[in-house]
């Protein structure tokens, strides 16, 4: 590079600093400007400048790639040094889809660079600018994706330090990618930049313990600043505002965190109850984890109970309208009305009071509940056929020995679902149940709402006619080999067409599989272990009828391994407490469920777990639907 020296950058060494502070100070009298080529690298155009250095357009001769180029002016003291290099260490050590990747780092005669993903769609704060503010259904998306890239950064054992919506990058897809971890720092502190005392970060989304100089500063300090970025996206501006630093710092201190409602009343209670918990000034009273708070931004996306922010109780605002339902009856009598009125439509239709749902009830069709005992506990649960409530995807729907059902019917392809009660049952297994696997913790879970579920695993002939994607041999044969992610793109273009599926969650799919009965399997029909992992089978099955459980379901006692909603963490088993509506999501894998046509008898128990990563196609898996609640 015609005499140009380079130095190769360790970012593990602990001398980095001040080697480079005694070349930077040499290359004192050199331009401020960067050479035309640098480390291999063409400077094309000035991206923008910040208090340390210069991010350049950049061309990667080598590779014809190009990158943001960020430069460290020659000359920066030893802080700026420590600060730059703490960054290029933090980013190599995370990989992940919704952080900034670094691609390189070195030092050309005195001028110490990056070489970073280039992501060209601007930043949150541009987008907040330029739009004033973005749809609550947008910012949760966004919040989602931020979430599980700071679930990155803290598996790396980081904390941020600034998240904030100039530190938010979007890629031309709309893509969230967090960057500037200049002030990242190890979570246990050993690498800490500040003193006692002494607060860095931007005023406006620093937690109260960080404005207070803590030492002691967490995950949940991030946690704080990604609430504030909510807020910010939900209303154009930050939670705390003023005139100077000291202004807003003393409001984060003092003033208890606004109401986002106030300055946009579209936003739904659940949506602020997150946010009102991220501002806690007791981090104590915050999200534990960037997981944590991603599970609630997904269920309130999805309109499902919140797993951790509380949502105050709050009366209707108006009196819903009466709309059509159909009832179909359970005992001696049967029977169905037209309309009824819309408190009672809630009762009956989601499960919820079981007490007041079987008084309604039997005053119009007789007896509504059955009880059964299961390992020792009583459990109650509505009846799959006691109510059915009509809705717009439905095409057909009616009833049969083993309950109501309803079908989808589209060009090409047709899905048929089972109604599914809500109740109470025992999830996990006992101590001593043959291949009982650690994570199995049994416990009583309650599904407040009923729900329809997929009658069989979603085929090919559907996959085809959804996706636009061939298929080899049966187009009736259940499709294996998609990846989670697939799936949800699979889903997505259901919704677009009017069919509002989702895939079950662990809780619902346990459920599903017992289909009323007890035991390692449930009621499952024929028993999984007259035919599972036999020298015979060589793939999965067409759905075969004659495998209905009692709650009409096929093959949820295997043929294939079915996604679900829920993330694994191998350190985190099944809880041991009572638990309503769950949805674990701790891990980095995804959970599926059930056996396959090649596994043994005892991974295609009711209880049985296991984890794959999400973007994998294995030919064992599938997936099945779920309509509502």
């Amino acid at each position: 590079m015609d005499g140009a020296r380079t130095v190769p950058v360790d970012l593990q060494s602990a001398e980095a600093t001040n080697t480079l502070a005694t070349q930077s100070g040499k290359e004192s009298s050199s331009p401020s400007a960067p050479p035309e080529i640098l480390a291999g690298y063409r400077r094309l155009r000035l991206l923008g400048a910040g208090g340390m250095g210069d991010v350049y357009l950049a061309e990667q001769l080598q590779l014809h790639r190009q990158v943001a180029l960020k430069v460290l002016r020659p000359g920066s003291n030893a802080a700026f040094i420590s600060r730059f290099l703490r960054e290029a260490k933090t980013m190599a050590a995370v990989t992940h889809p919704n952080v900034v990747a670094i691609h390189d780092a070195g030092e050309v005669d005195g001028f110490l660079y990056m070489a970073l993903e280039l992501v060209t769609g601007g930043d949150l704060a541009k987008l907040i600018k330029m739009r004033g503010t973005i749809t609550e259904q947008e910012a949760l998306r966004m919040m989602i994706a931020c979430c599980r890239g700071m679930e990155a950064i803290e598996s790396a054992g980081l904390i941020h330090r600034d998240i904030k919506p100039a530190n938010i990058f979007l890629t031309r897809d709309g893509i969230p990618k967090i960057g500037d971890l200049g002030l990242a720092r190890h979570a246990d502190g050993e690498d800490r930049m500040t003193l006692t005392g002494h607060s860095w970060g931007t005023p406006a989304y620093m937690s109260p313990e960080q404005v207070r100089g803590e030492a002691d500063i967490d995950i949940r300090s991030d946690i704080y600043a990604l609430g504030a970025t909510l807020y910010c996206l939900l209303t154009g501006h930050p939670p705390f505002r003023g005139a100077t630093s000291y202004v807003i710092t003393n409001s984060v201190l003092t003033q208890p965190p606004p109401d986002v409602r106030e300055a946009n009343r579209t936003v739904q209670p659940a949506v602020a109850a997150i946010i009102r918990t991220t501002l806690a000034k007791d981090r104590r009273q915050r999200h534990p984890t960037p997981a944590a708070l991603r599970v609630d931004c997904e269920r309130a996306l999805e309109r499902m109970p919140l797993a951790f922010a509380a949502v105050p109780d709050a009366p209707l605002a108006e009196p819903l309208p009466t709309i059509p339902v159909t009832v179909t009856g359970v005992g001696r009598d049967g029977g169905g009305l037209p309309t009824m009125n819309p408190l009672m439509v809630k009762l009956l239709a989601y499960g919820s009071g079981v007490v007041v749902l079987g008084l309604v009830a039997w005053s119009l069709t007789g007896e509504t509940h059955v009880e059964r005992r299961a390992k020792g506990t009583e459990v109650t649960s509505t009846t799959p056929a006691a109510v059915r409530v009509s809705a717009a995807w439905m095409s057909t729907e009616g009833r049969d020995d083993l309950g109501s059902w309803a079908e989808v019917r589209r060009p090409g392809f047709h899905l048929r679902f089972r109604w599914l009660p809500a109740g109470t049952y025992l999830m996990g297994s006992p101590p001593g149940e043959p291949g009982r696997g650690a994570s199995e913790t049994l416990h009583e879970v309650t599904l407040s709402k009923a729900r329809w579920v997929g009658e069989s695993e979603v085929t090919h002939r559907t996959w085809q006619a959804v996706m636009g994607q061939g298929y080899q041999g049966d187009p009736d044969m259940p499709v294996a080999g998609v990846s989670w992610y697939e799936v949800r793109e699979f889903l997505s273009r259901l919704r677009d067409d009017g069919i509002p599926a989702r895939l079950p969650t662990e809780a619902e799919w346990e459920q599903a599989a017992r289909g009323g009965g007890e035991g390692p399997y449930g009621g499952a029909l024929p028993d999984p272990r007259e035919w599972l992992g036999q020298p015979a089978a060589a793939g999965p099955r067409i759905a075969d009828p004659a495998t209905a459980n009692r709650y009409g379901l096929l093959d949820m006692g295997g043929n294939l391994r079915e996604w679900v909603e829920d993330t694994w963490d191998a350190q985190q088993p099944l809880v041991s407490h009572a638990v309503t509506d769950p949805c674990e999501r701790f891990g980095g894998l995804q959970v599926v469920r059930g056996g396959s046509w090649d596994t043994p008898p005892a991974q295609a128990r009711c209880a049985a777990r296991m984890a794959l990563d999400p973007q994998k196609r294995d030919p064992r898996t599938g997936f099945r639907l779920v309509i509502g609640p």
